[in-house]
């Protein structure tokens, strides 16, 4: 996509967050499926002209996955001459393991939670590990998943959202 900044622009604020990975769907006699990665997060605030075309991308959430698989997070980019942020993906969950929380590149920046596998969390049904948070400024978000529930997700303001904020994620990962 693309945004033109307005005649009387001086500053632009860019805050990325990455799309959060699926959860694995393990259909193995384990059925142990990781939960996904919280997305990274980046912010950079620069003197932009009015006029000037800022190109970003806005990645999404893991795809739901098929049998014995999962699916990363989308990057979400901004770059425009000096103003760039991004906020990377968390990556899939894995079998028997949760997926890496995305990493953010930025002035400020921010990793996702790590995915959780679901023998060691004591709030999840075999097969549903606990999805990792997303990032924030300063570090990582809560947990608060669970049940087949997305991580707990945080406010642009780097505080954390409530705990029923994470939702579920179709069939599979949160």
């Amino acid at each position: 996509h693309s945004w033109t900044a307005p005649f009387a622009t001086n500053n632009v604020t860019a805050t990325c967050i990455g799309g959060g990975g699926s959860g694995h769907k393990d259909k193995s006699d384990n059925e142990q499926g990781g939960g996904g990665g919280g997305g990274g997060y980046g912010k950079s605030t620069r003197s932009i002209a009015g006029g000037t075309v800022i190109n970003f991308t806005v990645g999404s959430g893991g795809a739901q996955p098929g049998n014995q698989s999962s699916n990363d997070g989308g990057d979400t980019r901004i770059q425009s001459g000096a103003l760039s942020a991004v906020g990377n993906g968390g990556q899939g969950g894995r079998d028997g393991q949760g997926g890496a929380g995305g990493t953010g590149g930025g002035d400020t920046t921010g990793n996702g939670e790590n995915g959780q596998e679901d023998a060691d969390d004591v709030d999840a049904p075999e097969g549903s590990g606990r999805g990792g948070g997303a990032g924030k400024p300063g570090g990582n978000a809560g947990g608060c998943g669970g049940r087949q529930f997305g991580g707990q997700g945080v406010n642009l303001d780097g505080t954390n959202g409530s705990c029923t904020g994470g939702r579920a994620g179709g069939a599979y990962g949160g």
